[in-house]
C-alpha cells in the first residue's frame, strides 16, 4: 500500500503501541517503504518520544533484528 510519510510514522507509531516491537520486515509487508526511508521514520519516533518526553525509548534488539518500545522512568 502507498502511504505518505505522515501516514507511515503513524502506522509504525500504532504498530509499536499496540504490539510494543515491530520489524522492518513486517512493516515493509503492509507499506511501501524503502530501507533508508524506514530508518529514517524511526529515527522521526525517536525524536518525538525525546522532544515530548513521552516514558518511552526505542530501542533495537539486534538478536530479533526487531525494534521494541521500552517503558522508562521519567
Amino acid at each position: 500500500m502507498k502511504v505518505n510519510k505522515v501516514q507511515a510514522i503513524i502506522y509504525m507509531f500504532s504498530l509499536l503501541q499496540k504490539s510494543k516491537k515491530i520489524t522492518k520486515d513486517e512493516v515493509l509487508q503492509t507499506i511501501s517503504l524503502s530501507d533508508v526511508s524506514f530508518r529514517r521514520y524511526i529515527q522521526e519516533i525517536r525524536a518525538y518520544l525525546i522532544n515530548f518526553n513521552e516514558p518511552y525509548e526505542l530501542v533495537y534488539l539486534k538478536k530479533d533484528d526487531a525494534y521494541l518500545l521500552k517503558e522508562i522512568s521519567i
